[in-house]
């Protein structure tokens, strides 16, 4: 196995430190510093964008994957962050990459990642390239806006109104549009980006739009084609691609646009071909531990499975200094006690991540967990799986992934021996495949030493938010009750069915499908069913389980109604260790701040009881 050289670090960005992943070859050609997309765009490309960074390294190109101020696994908020701090990070890390090196430097910009672009940014660079990208702004946020809406719109019964904690309201004007707190002025700052405000374009640029091939482009991309071209300097410095592949950003699982990748790499040759590699330097910048606060230390984790890989950011609590009495009658300084003199660490948590998602979450989720955990004591490792988010490999299905669980364990029981109580938190079909860890793995531990079967018995704890349990049958049942009814007894359904919105024979048809597909045996095919193997995992678990529900989401609806008519779920969830909590007005990611800060809560609480 060739081990690609890769570094993580905190890097000392403007305001704070920013998470960044470095990819160096021995001798580089090139660097490419990859911007990352906006909100949720960020979680959805990652997996592409290390596919890109690690066929670049083969080409002799250093890569350079960060997340912007306030996002991902960076320090700060986005309440804190601004158009121009971004950009001015940006910049920051090409001057220091122009000080160590000669080499070409180019820019990798995906989808929204193009409203970060300024001159000043545009004249430190060789090249450019733009995976369907939009420089409309004002089209951007507006589309941003309408989630705010539609959440708004799909939460109008809610009781009681989602209210911003009052420190952040008394400081400035904020927005939350789906479970990102942002700054309005941020939000009207990027609403006035558009190519217009590029005015000498000095680079070349490759424009990779996403359309099938006998798809005419729309004439607003057209136009925005045609005035990136009258804005360059040189004659035809604006390639175009056209690429008739999945778009991976948009699917709900992880999807790799080959073709793409293929085209990108001809590139990458093309960048290097006339460049006299260099012996590369150990690192741009010193590495640096993120001291999030007086709290929490975070750093960057690599470990291996399946001679892959994997990326995980760790967090470490630095319980807050303990001041002694002073003496009388003669005071002295304040004596600071160490944790590790009086409180030994002893508690941990492993967060699995599953879907489409990164260790980052959506809206940040499992970074504002692992922090609160840590600021109560507890150590807290989330990693990405095997060709997920940062990690190497090929794309992975939750049920695949026991192998990524049980290394994250081990690098996590070697890190930390004096932690002896583990909890493992999974949300989706991460939960699932906790569940399918404790099936899978007893029977081989049983096989080895019982050094190694006592290592299992430290998972004390397993937390499955809205547990992935899709068949089907329980679709089916779920939509017809949760959806189909409910819609049955709403008003603006009968305003529209009225009015002609409504297609009433597509309707029913929809109703009668859904309604065969329900009655399928529950029975059927048991044996090599996923679910069936959830079910023997959470048998086999003794300690405690914590099985906590979304009131509005569709997942969590089947998981109630697989547990009510199954008669082993019910048996194995009336168990004394299984806990069940629903969370009536929370959807499936915990989108809502208000929702989401209640169950960081309720973990936080069960686990330092």
């Amino acid at each position: 196995m060739t081990t690609i050289s890769t570094e993580v670090e905190f890097y000392p960005g403007l305001q704070g430190p920013l998470f960044r992943l470095i990819r160096t070859p021995e001798y580089t050609s090139a660097h490419l510093l990859f911007i990352a997309p906006l909100f949720e765009q960020a979680n959805q490309i990652r997996h592409h964008v290390t596919r890109s960074a690690i066929n670049a390294y083969h080409q002799g190109i250093q890569s350079i994957i960060f997340d912007h101020y306030g996002t991902g696994d960076s320090g700060g908020e986005l309440t804190d962050a601004s158009l121009v701090l971004w950009q001015q990070d940006i910049i920051k890390q090409l001057l220091e990459i122009k000080a160590h090196s000669t080499q070409a430097i180019y820019l990798s910009v995906p989808l929204s990642a193009v409203l970060l672009l300024s001159d000043n940014i545009i004249k430190h660079v060789a090249g450019i390239m733009l995976l369907q990208p939009d420089f409309n702004g004002k089209r951007f946020v507006q589309q941003f806006k309408r989630l705010a809406l539609a959440a708004k719109l799909a939460n109008k019964d809610d009781i009681g109104e989602n209210k911003l904690p009052s420190k952040i309201e008394d400081k400035i004007q904020v927005t939350e549009i789906a479970g990102y707190v942002i700054q309005s002025t941020l939000l009207d700052d990027l609403a006035e980006q558009s190519v217009d405000k590029l005015t000498h374009l000095p680079c070349k640029f490759y424009w990779f739009e996403w359309q099938l091939i006998d798809e005419v482009l729309s004439p607003s991309r057209a136009k925005q084609q045609k005035i990136l071209s009258s804005k360059n300097s040189k004659i035809n410095q604006v390639a175009c691609y056209n690429i008739d592949d999945v778009k991976f950003w948009q699917a709900t699982e992880l999807k790799i646009a080959q073709s793409f990748l293929v085209q990108e790499e001809l590139i990458f040759t093309q960048l290097v071909s006339h460049s006299i590699p260099v012996l590369s330097k150990s690192k741009l910048s010193k590495p640096i531990l993120f001291k999030q606060d007086k709290f929490i230390t975070e750093q960057g984790v690599i470990f291996t499975s399946k001679d892959k890989q994997l990326f995980a950011i760790e967090h470490l609590p630095t319980l807050k200094s303990i001041i002694k009495p002073k003496p009388k009658p003669k005071p002295k300084p304040d004596t600071v006690v160490m944790p590790s003199e009086t409180t030994p660490i002893k508690k941990g948590v492993i967060i699995v991540v599953g879907g489409p998602q990164t260790r980052v979450g959506s809206h940040r989720l499992f970074v504002y967990l692992a922090r609160a955990l840590a600021k109560q004591g507890l150590v807290v490792l989330r990693f990405d799986y095997n060709g997920a988010g940062d990690s190497e490999g090929s794309v992975s299905n939750f049920t695949d992934i026991q192998d990524n669980i049980d290394a994250a364990i081990k690098t996590f029981q070697q890190r930390h021996s004096d932690v002896t109580d583990i909890t493992l938190w999974g949300l989706c079909d991460a939960a699932s495949a906790i569940l399918l860890y404790l099936n899978e793995y007893p029977q081989q531990y049983a096989l080895q030493s019982s050094e190694v079967v006592d290592e299992l018995s430290r998972i004390k704890q397993i937390f499955l938010i809205n547990p992935w349990v899709r068949q089907e049958h329980t679709q089916a049942k779920a939509y017809l009750r949760s959806y189909y009814i409910k819609r049955f007894f709403s008003q603006s359904f009968w305003i529209k069915f009225l009015s002609g919105k409504v297609q009433a024979k597509t309707a029913y048809t929809d109703i009668q499908g859904f309604h065969q597909q329900s009655q399928v045996n529950d029975e059927i095919n048991t044996q090599h069913n996923f679910v069936t193997q959830m079910l023997a995992g959470l048998n086999t678990f003794t300690n405690s389980s914590y099985i906590t529900l979304s009131g509005k989401d569709l997942t969590a609806d089947e998981f109630s109604l697989l547990v009510k008519s199954n008669k082993y779920w019910r048996a194995v969830m009336a168990r004394g260790n299984t806990n069940q909590h629903t969370f009536s007005h929370a959807d499936h990611t915990f989108s809502n701040r208000e929702q989401q800060n209640l169950l960081i809560n309720f973990v936080c609480n069960k686990l330092t009881k």
